[in-house]
């Protein structure tokens, strides 16, 4: 990441994503309350791991023909995974981030620091 300048948003840098979904990694991305971004990279083991914008699809693929969409409130991004945390649900969900930018979960964690030791 590239800061832009003092107190603004860090611009991202990374290969392998595609340009629509390049520019909505950070524009409206949130943390979990009461934790910081390098706690996060401290326990993921991840050094780039970035807080993602919501505005993107995100859906629960418990197999080829049953699929159910998840509202993100936070998305936390991990190379090429995602950690999600859906409105009104503690649960965490782990998936995919894919090209276009949307989200495939396939495993769920009751707690954060749970799902960052998982990835």
């Amino acid at each position: 990441m590239v800061p832009h300048g003092p107190g603004t948003e860090p611009t991202l840098h990374r290969d392998g994503i595609g340009e629509r979904c390049h520019d909505r990694l950070m524009r409206g991305a949130r943390l979990p309350a009461g934790w910081a971004l390098e706690a996060i990279r401290n326990i993921s083991g991840d050094r780039e791991a970035m807080a993602l914008d919501t505005e993107r699809s995100v859906e629960w693929v418990a197999g080829p023909e049953c699929r159910a969409r998840i509202h993100p409130e936070i998305v936390l991004g991990f190379h090429g995974l995602c950690l999600v945390k859906p409105v009104n649900d503690e649960d965490w969900y782990m998936g995919s981030l894919n090209g276009d930018g949307s989200v495939d979960c396939w495993s769920a964690y009751s707690d954060l620091h749970e799902a960052l030791r998982g990835l």
